[in-house]
Formats: structure tokens, C-alpha cells, sequence
């Protein structure tokens, strides 16, 4: 791909972020009319019209929808290899760059970690956490390796490559004196008199919960507390309190042993979700060989639990 190509890939995707010709040309600086120029290029060679102008400024049309996904694509693709050279030149053996989600953090990711240190003591790991959506966008559009976190409906997200390794179960989960626990059943209109604490209006959990509340005819719950913090942030809030969570068997599998925490999970009638979860990359990206090396530990790991759910995981999700 020619300079020139990569340098319009980037005036667009300095438009798609700014939401306007104006404001990712004072980013850019350029003068306006370059950039529509450019534009109108860019536009010409990929046949499609990429934009809708309007007095707000410009909206994607479906081609430069499809093209979006590409275009951050190569520019993630040119910063990997960007921080391979760097690799090379200050003599360091390798980055592995890993994205994780809250459950794999509490739970198997130390142990991959230390499995891998032990094998590769001169690789260095760059860890960095956050809920499913966050995770994808940093994955598009910085050099992470690969993500561990919730695995995507097939066919939902094209650009990615979705290996399942682990089974979640989703429980409501709620302090010990609750004053649900009082009831000898529990059914989903009963969860609709207390308060919730959710990662946000957006997340994955969040809309499936929504989901199966409509479902069975009634309005979502409410949300009054949202955070993105870990699990231990959201039991400190739950201990002493009304609000409710809705999380992954992973993250309090060990609840019902530790009572004195004060927490368990509710036992809801008509509300459940197990949820894949696992290895996710960018199609088309061949990764650095200390990153294949960590996705083989991860599917190791990953065998010896009781939910395991993978084929071949780690050891051939990125064969070619």
C-alpha cells in the first residue's frame, strides 16, 4: 500500500472520529477544502460513497460502514508492527499485549501469567482490563494482541475471531439479609422493587437482563448505581445494601463458601443466561509468535475447569 493510501485511510478515520470535515481538519491541520479533496479521492477509488453530508456535519453510509472496519484494521496492523521494529531495535524479545475482562482477572489469568513468565521470563506482558465493549474498541484500534472476555453471537461481529473456551452462568446476586430472602420463591416482577447496580446502558449484561425482563412482559430494572469497577467494589456496595447485581458464576463462585462476605445469589424464577467466553482477535492479523505461545497456556488452563467449552482453543485458533 503506497503512502499516499495509508495517509487517506487516516483522513478518514480522523472524520469518522470527529464527526465532522471541519473539526478533523483543524486535527489534521489542514485547510477544509484539502481534506474534502482528499476525501472525494479516497471516495473515487474505493467506488462508494463513504459519507453523508449534512448541516450537522457527515454520517457514515453502509459502504464506508464496511470500510470502517478495514480502515482501522490497517491502522492497527501498522501500529503492531510499529512496536515490533521498536522490539527489535532496543533488543527486547517480545510484547504480549492482553486484554481481559473482570472474570478472567479474578480468576485464571495470574496463573496463565505465571505459567507463561516461567517459560518466557524475557517477554513482556501488558495486561489492561474493562467491560466487553471497551475491550472490542481497544482491540480495533490499539495493538492488543488478543482479548479474553464474553464471546460474541455468531455472525455479530465479522472482524473478529471468537474461540469459546469457558462457560459462564449468570446469577442475580444480593446481600444475605436482603429482604427478598424472606420469600420463599422469587420471580422476576419481585426484582423490579429494588435498586441495581449495572456496568452501564450499553453493556452486553445490561441488555440481555433488559431482554429477558421484556420478554416476560415487564419494564427493565432499575439501574441506580453504575460502575465499571471490579466485583470487589460492587460487593462493598451490596453488602449492607438493596442493590442488586447480575454477574457471572466465575466471579462469585466462591460466595456460598465465604458467607461471612455477605453475599449469594438469589434464586430466581425465570432468569438465567450462560454466556461463552474466551479468546477474541482481529481476522485477517497474524500475531507475533510469544502471543500464539500465551493463547496455547490460556486453552491449557482452560481445560482443567469444569466449564470447559473449547476445541482445539489456544493451540489452533490461529492456524492459517
Amino acid at each position: 500500500m503506497s503512502e499516499i493510501e495509508i495517509r487517506a485511510i487516516n483522513y478518514f478515520l480522523a472524520v469518522v472520529e470527529s464527526g465532522s470535515l471541519t473539526a478533523a481538519a483543524k486535527r489534521l491541520d489542514l485547510t477544509q477544502p484539502a481534506l474534502t479533496k482528499a476525501i472525494r479521492r479516497l471516495e473515487d477509488e474505493t467506488g462508494a460513497p463513504l459519507f453523508e453530508r449534512g448541516a450537522r456535519g457527515v454520517v457514515l453510509t453502509a459502504s464506508g460502514e464496511t470500510f470502517l472496519r478495514h480502515a482501522r484494521t490497517v491502522r492497527s496492523t501498522m501500529a503492531f508492527a510499529s512496536n515490533e521494529l521498536e522490539a527489535l531495535r532496543e533488543g527486547r524479545a517480545g510484547v504480549v499485549r492482553i486484554g481481559a475482562g473482570q472474570s478472567w482477572l479474578i480468576e485464571n489469568l495470574p496463573e496463565m501469567i505465571r505459567i507463561f513468565r516461567r517459560a518466557f521470563p524475557d517477554v513482556r506482558l501488558h495486561v489492561r482490563g474493562g467491560l466487553d465493549g471497551q475491550l472490542r474498541a481497544a482491540l480495533r484500534t490499539t495493538p492488543l494482541d488478543f482479548l479474553l472476555t464474553a464471546i460474541s453471537e455468531e455472525g455479530e461481529e465479522p472482524d473478529l475471531v471468537c474461540t469459546p473456551l469457558l462457560a459462564d452462568d449468570y446469577k442475580v446476586i444480593a446481600g444475605n439479609r436482603h429482604p427478598l430472602r424472606k420469600k420463599p420463591v422469587v420471580y422476576l416482577r419481585d426484582l423490579l422493587d429494588y435498586p441495581w447496580i449495572m456496568p452501564g446502558p450499553t453493556a452486553y449484561m445490561t441488555l440481555r437482563l433488559e431482554a429477558m425482563f421484556r420478554a416476560a412482559g415487564l419494564p427493565p430494572p432499575d439501574s441506580v448505581i453504575e460502575t465499571s469497577e471490579l466485583i470487589q467494589f460492587k460487593i462493598t456496595l451490596m453488602r449492607e445494601a438493596p442493590e442488586m447485581n447480575y454477574l457471572s458464576f466465575h466471579e462469585v463462585r466462591d460466595l456460598k463458601a465465604n458467607a461471612s462476605r455477605g453475599l449469594s445469589p438469589l434464586p430466581v424464577v425465570g432468569i438465567s443466561l450462560r454466556r461463552s467466553t474466551g479468546i477474541v482477535t482481529r481476522r485477517g492479523i497474524i500475531p507475533n509468535p510469544p502471543a500464539v505461545e500465551f493463547a496455547k497456556i490460556v486453552s491449557r488452563v482452560c481445560q482443567r475447569q469444569p466449564s470447559w467449552a473449547g476445541e482445539g482453543g489456544g493451540d489452533s485458533f490461529w492456524a492459517t
